[in-house]
């Protein structure tokens, strides 16, 4: 998709566009990364200037200010690989949101969307598979694997954890009359290195 922007939240967190990328692993504990990761994950509401500081503070003797120099060398950052980008953080001092344009492809949001039109019964097993198969080729090792030891991020992790062993068993419930036993192996082999710990 020319001049998407191409955000990973699956795996290793990392934002794309065009020949651009910011890594994760390029900004080890910054916290310019996890702010984003924040934001990303909170998009659709605003996120108050005393949650970010209780998030990425606990010693600053000015996190209001340090906070207010964060935001700006993140839309800066992002200014430098995307026209505009800075946009995508809209905000004052007192609260900060994500912005999702029409220009953003999120793997997460993609997924949950995938996993929802499986839920339509009318459609044929053929497009209910194909989706199931779009959605589980996103999961990737789990949601911000970076930062999966934060507090916040581990609900939303099993969330997504739990959507993705459920397509996996229901799209092998879909191929078995098919006989399409060789892709069932293949899905669960693949399940089965990201959790040892399914029986099913």
């Amino acid at each position: 998709m020319p001049n998407k922007i191409h955000i990973t939240m699956f795996g290793q967190f990392s934002i794309s566009y065009r020949d651009k990328r910011l890594c994760e692993n390029e900004y080890r504990g910054s916290k310019m990364i996890s702010l984003l990761e924040y934001l990303i994950s909170q998009r659709g509401r605003e996120i108050t200037q005393n949650e970010l500081i209780d998030l990425l503070w606990s010693d600053s003797k000015n996190p209001a200010n340090a906070l207010k120099t964060l935001v700006h060398r993140t839309r800066a950052m992002l200014d430098e690989m995307i026209p505009g980008g800075g946009k995508l953080i809209a905000g004052s001092h007192s609260s900060y949101a994500f912005i999702e344009s029409d220009e953003c492809v999120i793997d997460s949001t993609k997924f949950k969307e995938y996993i929802d039109k499986t839920e339509d019964e009318s459609l044929s097993r053929t497009r209910r598979i194909s989706m199931y198969k779009k959605a589980i080729a996103l999961y990737n090792s789990g949601y911000l694997a970076g930062a999966v030891g934060e507090t916040w991020v581990q609900p939303i992790n099993v969330y997504f954890h739990a959507l993705y062993n459920s397509a996996v068993d229901k799209c092998a419930q879909l191929l078995y009359p098919m006989g399409k036993f060789s892709e069932i192996i293949t899905l669960c082999e693949r399940a089965t290195m990201l959790d040892q710990s399914d029986e099913k």
